[in-house]
């Protein structure tokens, strides 16, 4: 035999020996190859021409689906998406909205931080041009389709100012993603402080906003995690250090193939003593949910609102190859007093709602006559209703707003907002100049009185056979008064506008000032 046959003899067997080892550690094993043959046979000979990368994304999604609802297959787009909103932005844009008033676009929304803030652009200002191309007397679309043309970076807008010309030049990028979205006094003593979502910029954002608050002189804090569907668990963990004392258990991870591992509270709180209430809903889920188990097991915070989602689960993306990832669910979280948050039950729905006769005064649901498995104890002995997954609040109040029809059909015309805009556009630097405050102009019912009249002007006009009634639903004057903090000041004045209807928020105001923590066994003081 001569040496060329024998060396390829010795590189077949080679060849086969590393194929048959990488089988073996090949993850999917022989199960594995039969989707690689599956692909190739169907790419090679089935009669028609077939998408093979649109049929890997149908094979990825169909096998995500059938594990849990939070396995999910992510596109390379939706990775991009997800990667920006843990670092605390949205996509590329030009970071201002506007509302046609006549036939000139005017800003009613500023981006904080984003492109349009940072060129100086400013609620209120009148755009004139794009780009040299005239923006006046054309429609929404036009102007909206030259805004976000992904072929269009760079922008120059000739705006009109306090009757002033000029140019403002910006340049599309990121745009921050606020996770602490409000924070401001409600009394001279109480501060509230609003966290919409965990992203790695949660952290950066808080300290600020609760130093500041201090140096008003806050004694109690009402944080607000209403909406808050998670995110960046590391976060929430470092939101609850700064809430806790040192050497507490913040959570703790669990998984089949994954080691326990507990995450304890260090000696850095900024927080640890003070009254302190959560607000939380259906809608609060994740992230959010082992930071209010935290406080609720250590019973550092008064808990007020509806049961949470029920999620939970802890959740990590591998690479696919080509840009893709599988995000898949690798473990789950426990509270310190070790309750599973993920929801059991088949049915989605807070499991306080099978006691809602006995919720009838918001009463406490540690008063309930409940089964034991629905009953734990807190760190401290103290006893707490656990549920099925998700944290059941210590005080459940539901509030539901009555559905105004003249409301919703003034709201479904789009007329409430064009009445905004339009008396902003002629009144803005009167009543800016006039009111330093949200609540000067939420509290000033000499302005209100003269707004609803031009208001009702301003429907007769529009709905000039429309039967209106005799005296406006205060639900529809606190929107409006909202909408109007939104446009003259910034999201923070809209929030504590928002607010001021704001029953749950009352609720924990009327805890803070009353012996509630004391009632229930909460930490406060030193």
């Amino acid at each position: 035999m001569s040496k060329f046959p024998l060396l390829l003899l010795v590189v077949v067997l080679m060849t086969t020996w590393s194929l048959s080892a990488q089988v073996d550690k090949y993850s999917a094993g022989h199960n594995g190859q039969k989707l690689d043959w599956l692909m190739y046979y169907l790419d090679s000979y089935y009669v028609d021409d077939v998408d093979i990368d649109s049929l890997t994304s149908i094979a990825v999604r169909s096998v995500a689906a059938q594990l849990d609802p939070f396995t999910v297959y992510q596109t390379t787009e939706e990775v991009e998406r997800q990667t920006n909103a843990d670092k605390g932005y949205s996509g590329k844009a030009v970071g201002f909205s506007f509302y046609m008033v006549q036939d000139t676009a005017v800003v009613t929304y500023i981006n904080d931080k984003g492109p349009a803030d940072t060129a100086g652009l400013k609620r209120g200002d009148q755009i004139l041009t794009i780009n040299g191309e005239a923006m006046t007397q054309v429609h929404y679309s036009v102007i909206n389709t030259v805004i976000n043309n992904k072929e269009v970076e760079d922008y120059t807008l000739e705006i009109l100012r306090n009757g002033f010309p000029f140019e403002v030049s910006l340049t599309k990028a990121l745009v921050p993603w606020a996770s602490v979205n409000s924070a401001y006094m409600m009394t001279p003593t109480i501060g509230y402080i609003k966290v919409g979502k965990f992203t790695l910029k949660t952290m950066e954002e808080f300290i600020p906003s609760l130093s500041y608050l201090k140096s008003l002189g806050m004694q109690e804090l009402v944080l607000d995690l209403r909406g808050n569907n998670g995110g960046v668990v590391e976060q929430a963990y470092q939101l609850a250090d700064q809430f806790l004392s040192e050497g507490q258990l913040v959570y703790a991870e669990e998984g089949f193939n994954k080691e326990r591992k507990e995450h304890i509270a260090t000696a850095e709180g900024g927080w640890v003593y003070g009254k302190l209430a959560v607000l939380q809903n259906e809608y609060t889920a994740s992230a959010s949910e082992v930071f209010i188990g935290a406080l609720q097991d250590w019973d550092r915070a008064v808990v007020l609102g509806t049961t949470t989602y029920g999620k939970g689960l802890i959740q990590q993306s591998y690479k696919l190859g080509d840009g893709s990832n599988i995000r898949i669910t690798i473990g789950r979280y426990t509270t310190p007093s070790g309750r599973a948050l993920l929801r059991t039950r088949a049915e989605a729905e807070d499991v306080m709602l099978l006691y809602r006769e006995q919720l009838k005064a918001n009463s406490l649901t540690s008063d309930l006559t409940l089964p034991d498995e629905l009953i734990t104890k807190s760190k401290l002995g103290r006893s707490i209703v656990a549920g099925d997954g998700g944290i059941v609040p210590d005080i459940h109040y539901i509030y539901e707003a009555e559905v105004n029809s003249f409301q919703k059909e003034m709201n479904d015309a789009g007329l409430l907002y064009q009445f905004v805009t339009e008396y902003l556009h002629k009144e803005r630097q009167e009543i800016i100049k006039k009111y330093n405050s949200v609540s000067a102009l939420m509290e000033d019912r000499m302005f209100e009185a003269f707004m609803l009249q031009e208001l009702r002007r301003f429907l007769e006009q529009n709905r000039p056979f429309y039967n209106m009634p005799r005296n406006f639903p205060d639900p529809m004057i606190y929107q409006i008064k909202t909408w109007m903090a939104s446009q003259l000041w910034h999201d923070n004045a809209y929030h504590e506008a928002d607010n001021a209807d704001d029953r749950l928020l009352w609720r924990a105001r009327e805890v803070m000032e009353g012996s509630m923590h004391d009632k229930l066994g909460v930490k406060y003081r030193k």
